[in-house]
């Protein structure tokens, strides 16, 4: 393998997570400011910045379809990988300067001691389960029958009309409004618009080509905030990797990030986080 494959691949890695990645660093970076103290809560924060990453993107080309304009082009990814790259610095910035602002809102003391030979154990289970579920995504990429019959159908679609004005076969002007009126309500209207996306960044990829990447990284962001919310909860951070451990091996959200495709995941995720983000607040009476 040359290295220029080996550059084309992570460069389309990298587009394809940047996103998600930009969302979480800003996130993190509010954190600086709202939790200092607080290890659970930043995580918490930084995991929902990732999905909503995601989400505003979706949003935003949604509504460049609706209005007729272009949106997988050139400047797509170069502006976001500029978002990502200050989001980087922004954060960087935000937690060596954060002694100078307001003291956080909210404060846990330290973490409970526990066996280390329990947290290895732990920890070394949860990077097994991360591991297998990442390389099955890699072998046996959009594998579910939800992802195979619409929401990369009706990606494939949009990026064959956006990438090819006179159309391609079926996937004319026409053929993409016939997509629009045929659009199934079961699931988020956002779905189709984030394969879109992951299909475009990884276009000059060989080896992940078909790895809907943004699933993955929303799987990731979910076991960030439950680790982050139980750790908050417990002053443990044993008790968090349990957490994550239960999270990553629940067959509804394992299965639906391994058959990549599968909408349902994005329910599930963000209820997840709206579950956590709730659930602290009312155990720990913190209304901001």
């Amino acid at each position: 393998m040359g290295w220029a494959v080996v550059a084309a691949e992570f460069l389309g890695l990298f587009a394809a997570l940047s996103p998600g990645v930009g969302g979480l660093l800003l996130g993190a970076a509010f954190a600086a400011f709202y939790s200092q103290n607080s290890p659970g809560i930043s995580a918490m924060l930084a995991g929902a910045g990732g999905v909503l990453g995601y989400v505003m993107l979706a949003l935003f080309i949604r509504l460049r379809d609706s209005a007729g304009a272009p949106v997988f082009v050139a400047e797509l990814i170069q502006t976001i990988s500029l978002i990502t790259l200050v989001s980087a610095l922004a954060s960087i910035w935000a937690w060596f300067s954060r002694s100078k602002f307001v003291p956080c809102l909210s404060r846990c003391p330290e973490p409970k001691s526990s066996s280390p030979t329990t947290g290895v154990t732990v920890a070394a289970g949860l990077f097994v389960l991360v591991a297998v579920t990442f390389y099955q995504v890699a072998v046996n990429p959009v594998s579910s029958w939800d992802g195979l019959t619409s929401w990369t159908r009706l990606a494939n679609l949009m990026l064959h009309f956006e990438l090819n004005p006179d159309g391609v076969g079926d996937a004319s002007a026409v053929a993409k409004q016939g997509a629009d009126r045929h659009w199934s309500g079961r699931h988020p209207v956002t779905i189709h618009h984030i394969t879109a996306f992951s299909g475009f960044a990884l276009k000059n990829t060989e080896m992940i080509r078909g790895w809907l990447v943004p699933w993955s990284f929303c799987w990731m962001c979910g076991a960030i905030v439950v680790w982050g919310a139980i750790r908050d909860l417990s002053d443990s951070s044993l008790a968090g990797l349990l957490g994550g451990y239960a999270y990553i091996s629940l067959p509804l959200l394992e299965n639906h990030s391994v058959l990549v495709g599968y909408a349902d995941l994005w329910v599930a995720v963000c209820v997840t986080i709206a579950v956590a983000f709730l659930g602290l607040a009312l155990a720990t009476s913190r209304r901001t």
